[in-house]
């Protein structure tokens, strides 16, 4: 299985591989998407929520492995207790 994983803040998911076309999600930084297709410089993926789009290939990279995260959100701002 193929990944692209979102290394920009914020990356616009489109219905078609154009930047004209209506933005159907967006991706977030650090979001490992399911790699399904690519056309051009254009890659079509799966999020995790199901949604599926075209995204540009300069908002992020492909890999072989999911983005593993060393931290979460709670675990920096020391709220773990309060996690379950």
């Amino acid at each position: 299985m193929t990944y692209f994983i979102i290394n920009s803040p914020v990356a616009p998911v489109h219905k078609k591989h154009e930047f004209q076309s209506e933005m159907v999600s967006q991706a977030l930084l650090g979001e490992t998407c399911t790699l399904l297709k690519s056309q051009e410089k254009w890659k079509y993926i799966q999020q995790r929520d199901g949604y599926e789009g075209w995204v540009h290939s300069f908002y992020g990279i492909e890999s072989v492995k999911p983005y593993e995260a060393t931290h979460s959100f709670f675990e920096l701002m020391g709220c773990t207790e309060h996690v379950k």
